[in-house]
């Protein structure tokens, strides 16, 4: 990953300062200077914000401003100092203090993931000197951006244990195939409860084990046709939204068809609260599909 690539990066650097920088160009490397200036005015750690994030997609901005949110949290909660850009990947450090924080607490890192800085910030001393720069954001010339879910979960994964198992629920119960089925079902069922019981509306007994089947077939159906098509789904736009209300839709009308058969003697049949049950694990699926698909 690139963050093993950084860590062994400044544990090889013979120079007093390192900086590192993105070979897209989306870090101007004219902007090297500011930070060497910085880091020779007495600084540990000086870290390139972005200006101009307009440039960003809108999924992206999400992502960032989602990952960047948790990163400050966990460092505020440490009493760590914290950056205006804690997912920057353009920075740079002292060599011997940066080099120090490796080695102590090398085997602690998430050399998997992609955001150092954050790694370096959470393991360095509470007087850690830290100065910013600000820097235009450019268009990237090759490549793809590297915040997807994985990386997401990686940032997890560096907030200590609880951000441990935070990420291995997100992972099981968003990204797998089988987590994203039990939780639909499950957050279905019980929002169909919840809206019977709220609205006063008669839940009967008999009714238990038809809307159980249904739920269960119908969003077993949603689960896998949702994995179908984004396995295969190449084009964006009207095309992949046809398909996704294609797939809630029929899988809404398969939940209601068999609710029917199975408890077709039953008086009161109560549609809206199925509905909104299944509309809730129908969104679910689609959007963990959706993310787990990049």
């Amino acid at each position: 990953g690139l963050t093993a690539s950084v860590m062994e990066g400044i544990l090889f650097s013979e120079t007093p300062y390192f900086v590192v920088l993105d070979a897209d160009f989306q870090h101007p490397p004219e902007a090297i200077k500011d930070i060497v200036s910085a880091l020779k005015k007495g600084n540990d750690v000086v870290i390139g914000v972005r200006k101009n994030k307009r440039k960003l997609s809108f999924t992206r901005k999400i992502s960032s401003w989602g990952a960047h949110s948790l990163a400050s949290l966990y460092l505020r909660v440490r009493r760590k100092k914290r950056s205006r850009d804690t997912m920057s990947g353009f920075f740079g450090g002292r060599t011997e203090f940066c080099k120090r924080i490796v080695i102590e607490n090398y085997d602690k890192f998430e050399r998997r993931g992609f955001k150092i800085l954050f790694d370096i910030l959470k393991f360095s001393p509470h007087w850690t000197r830290i100065s910013e720069i600000e820097f235009e954001f450019g268009e990237r010339r090759g490549g793809s951006s590297k915040l997807d879910a994985k990386v997401v979960l990686s940032i997890m994964r560096q907030c200590g244990i609880f951000g441990k198992g935070l990420a291995a629920a997100t992972s099981f119960f968003l990204l797998n195939m089988l987590g994203r089925f039990l939780a639909a079902f499950i957050l279905g069922i019980l929002t169909t409860i919840v809206f019977l019981t709220m609205t006063g509306q008669p839940w009967h007994t008999l009714g238990i084990f038809p809307t159980v089947i249904s739920f269960l077939l119908a969003v077993g159906y949603v689960v896998v046709a949702n994995e179908f098509f984004a396995e295969r789904r190449k084009k964006r736009g009207l095309l992949k939204g046809i398909q996704i209300m294609f797939t809630a839709f029929s899988g809404y009308l398969i939940n209601l068809g068999l609710f029917y058969i199975i408890a077709s003697e039953l008086p009161d049949l109560q549609l809206v609260p199925m509905f909104i049950g299944f509309g809730l694990s129908a969104i679910y699926d689609t959007v963990g599909c959706n993310i787990d698909a990049g």
